[in-house]
């Protein structure tokens, strides 16, 4: 962007394919689960997750199509590309000295990630998909907004039925 807070014009076709980097730790501080990372390039959407996904937006822009598959050179292209981005990033910074009671009662009422970030390492997946837990998130806020609603009893109903790998 800082040609373009200097005053330049954009330029649409070099924009277009400049890589934009994309990440989410959430799902595995928050979780447990495995992180995403992943590159837009052009018209392609590449990700790193347990399993590896490749998308054409131009003609899939609902991404339903995985063509990681048929197209593994430019799955392999990408892919390399995220190390070479991640290669040089800066190690996670722990949450700070806090007494482990301190940081259970913070941890309960969700202010700090089940997880201190220490222990993750950049670029690395494994573990649950988070699109495959997504449905316990979604009733966990379910749940937390009945709740808030006064309406207790379906509230409990709805977190019962969520998964138990979804702290």
């Amino acid at each position: 962007l800082s040609p373009l807070l200097a005053g330049a014009e954009p330029d649409a076709a070099e924009s277009a394919e400049r890589p934009a980097y994309l990440e989410t730790l959430a799902p595995r501080l928050d979780h447990g689960w495995s992180s995403l990372y992943g590159v837009r390039q052009g018209r392609y959407k590449y990700l790193r997750a347990p399993t590896t996904e490749l998308y054409d937006l131009r003609f899939d822009p609902d991404e339903r199509v995985n063509l990681a598959v048929a197209e593994p050179e430019r799955a392999a292209a990408l892919d390399a590309w995220l190390d070479q981005r991640l290669a040089g990033a800066r190690p996670l910074a722990p949450a700070g000295a806090l007494s482990e009671t301190r940081r259970a009662q913070l941890e309960q009422l969700g202010y700090l990630p089940a997880e201190d970030p220490v222990g993750v390492t950049l670029g690395e997946v494994g573990g649950k998909d988070p699109r495959e837990g997504l449905g316990s998130v979604v009733r966990w806020f379910q749940g937390r907004q009945l709740m808030t609603a006064g309406r207790v009893r379906e509230a409990l109903a709805v977190l019962e039925a969520a998964e138990v790998d979804a702290p």
